[in-house]
């Protein structure tokens, strides 16, 4: 098996290059996760699509970008995500698309989705992960809200998932305590970033995911960057917009962007609390729709008392604490171990990231492929 996997690493310089230069390759034997038979990164030729297939089946399709497509796929009784990106000088270059597979090689944290392997062919990069979601945290909330598809579904999962997003305070904070203690800015937190698994006892587990624009440096001091870089704007703090020099605080705002909505989603729909969130961001004259570009207004309601439904959170005084993560100064918001102080860890975000685990039930808490 090594002679097939140091033969098929060879097949491609450019890759070989671009992994060494990530230091990503050669693969610690110990350590290796060896998914293809061949490595656990692997480079096939167009004709050797059969042999991909008959290794990872695809079950179905999880959803698409302009450059990527997400699915789900077996690979030896594992279901993993598989993200296939078409790389391209009018795209992304594969430099720019392995970028993401050294930040998730270097993390490992019970709330950061795992890295599993990689895989060339022609133009294709695929990156395999896991676990697989059955939510992000933008459809987690949509279907928290929408009483009738909870209902209709045949099980009311509300009661669980209310209960499940009172614990993603803590989740969230020590995913991002660990991200940040490892001289990594994420840069792009946001609903859509954050993977919602839910277990067979109807548990809910939030996992950090998408570190394609993430950045990590070698100390404390190399973090604050001036550089241009991509963004979300409506969850992406107000120096990032700006261009401005940026540090580990452009992610506590935009995790407070997310606090917020989870807030929210805690609340009742009707709530006043929530329709004057929605006012200020909705009814901007300028038409921005961003956080940043409200924050002044928002915190004004925040620092307000409000008759909310949740008495949980508000023995916690969490509103304030989102206020000051939504600060204009960078300085002014918590770090991400003030935040871990305020609302804890639980058992979950101590216990390491989740062993791999079979469709099969002969085969369950596999611990590596």
């Amino acid at each position: 098996m090594a002679d097939f996997q140091l033969n098929s690493i060879c097949r491609e310089d450019e890759y070989t290059r671009l992994l060494q230069s990530k230091s990503l390759w050669p693969v610690d034997p110990m350590v290796e996760q060896n998914w293809s038979g061949c490595g656990q990164h692997a480079i096939f030729s167009k004709d050797e699509q059969p042999l991909i297939e008959n290794i990872l089946q695809v079950k179905e399709n999880l959803g698409s970008t302009r450059t990527a497509i997400v699915q789900s796929v077996n690979c030896r009784r594992i279901v993993l995500a598989r993200k296939t990106i078409t790389c391209g000088k009018q795209t992304m270059t594969k430099l720019e698309a392995i970028a993401e597979v050294s930040h998730l090689t270097r993390l490992n944290h019970a709330h950061i989705v795992r890295i599993i392997g990689t895989y060339v062919k022609g133009r294709e990069l695929s990156i395999l992960l896991y676990p697989v979601a059955q939510y992000n945290l933008e459809t987690f909330i949509e279907h928290l809200q929408n009483v009738d598809s909870n209902v209709d579904s045949g099980r009311n999962t509300q009661p669980a998932m209310h209960l499940a997003s009172r614990s993603f305070f803590s989740c969230l904070s020590s995913g991002t305590k660990y991200i940040h203690s490892r001289f990594t800015k994420h840069m792009d937190i946001k609903p859509q970033n954050i993977l919602i698994v839910e277990s067979q006892q109807r548990k809910y587990h939030p996992l950090i995911a998408d570190f394609g624009i993430a950045r990590s440096y070698e100390s404390q001091d190399d973090i604050e960057t001036d550089g241009r870089t991509s963004f979300t704007k409506r969850y992406a703090a107000p120096e990032v917009v700006k261009q401005d020099p940026r540090g580990l605080p452009a992610d506590i705002f935009s995790l407070g962007c997310v606090f917020l909505e989870i807030y929210i989603s805690i609340q009742c729909t009707a709530s006043r609390f929530n329709d004057k969130i929605h006012a200020v961001l909705n009814e901007n004259f300028r038409g921005d729709t961003s956080y940043q570009a409200n924050a002044r207004e928002l915190q004004s309601l925040l620092n307000k008392r409000f008759d909310l439904d949740d008495t949980f959170m508000l023995r916690k005084n969490v509103m304030p604490l989102i206020s000051r993560m939504l600060s204009l100064r960078p300085h002014e918001r918590p770090t991400a171990d003030e935040l871990v102080c305020f609302f804890g860890e639980i058992d979950c975000c101590i216990s390491g990231q989740a062993p791999l685990q079979a469709t099969a039930l002969e085969y369950m808490l596999v611990e590596r492929i």
